[in-house]
């Protein structure tokens, strides 16, 4: 599909417009550019009093999440990039919605970053039981890609979560991907084993 020009707009409502529009012209370049005029860049910091993440833009992106046309889109985690950039304005419901979109669609994109980008957010950004349980379920799917970057997500509770119980229960589900039937998949266990050791973690260290 041809290139596209939009306007630069700061209002939620006409960016979220704009990425239904890069999105169906299958431009990937723009849909990164749009995200720039979405984002705050406060990652987890805490944003300005009541700068909650607006819910035309968190919308379309979960109805996006559900299109064929965005799961199959070249590099598709340029927009899925906005929830690490922005986090700290999602609200709750919003990060139970995105918990749940993250479930139906992670094995259904093409591109494979959106897998790492997913597998990240629900280790290092969600970090909780909730995150932990997702990444079971996930470990489970027969796309060997999206399986392989399963680790990554479990590596960041290990590593990051306040929960000692969490960490061993993340740990725990780490070690069980080592019997994975996929080379791929087992080399991707020792590296996250492998950067874990590094920082001194391992299962003994974790008790």
């Amino acid at each position: 599909m041809g290139n596209i020009f939009l306007e630069y707009t700061s209002d939620p409502a006409e960016i979220a417009s704009h990425i239904s529009a890069a999105v169906k012209a299958e431009d990937h370049k723009l849909l990164d550019e749009i995200v720039g005029w979405a984002a705050t860049y406060c990652f987890k910091r805490d944003p300005v009093e009541e700068d909650v993440f607006p819910n035309p833009i968190f919308d379309m992106i979960m109805q996006l999440m559900t299109d064929e046309s965005f799961l199959k889109m070249v590099n598709s985690h340029n927009l899925l990039m906005l929830f690490e950039y922005d986090w700290a304005r999602l609200r709750g419901d919003q990060k139970d919605r995105l918990l749940q979109a993250f479930s139906t669609a992670y094995d259904q994109f093409s591109d494979w970053m959106s897998y790492f980008v997913i597998s990240e957010i629900l280790g290092e950004y969600y970090c909780n039981g909730a995150a932990y349980q997702l990444l079971v379920k996930l470990m489970k799917t027969t796309n060997e890609t999206a399986r392989a970057l399963i680790p990554h997500g479990f590596e960041h509770i290990v590593k990051d979560a306040q929960d000692s119980s969490l960490r061993k229960r993340a740990m725990s589900g780490l070690l069980s991907m080592k019997n994975d039937r996929s080379v791929r998949v087992k080399d991707e266990v020792e590296e996250s084993l492998s950067h874990l050791l590094a920082r001194g973690i391992s299962p003994q260290s974790l008790g």
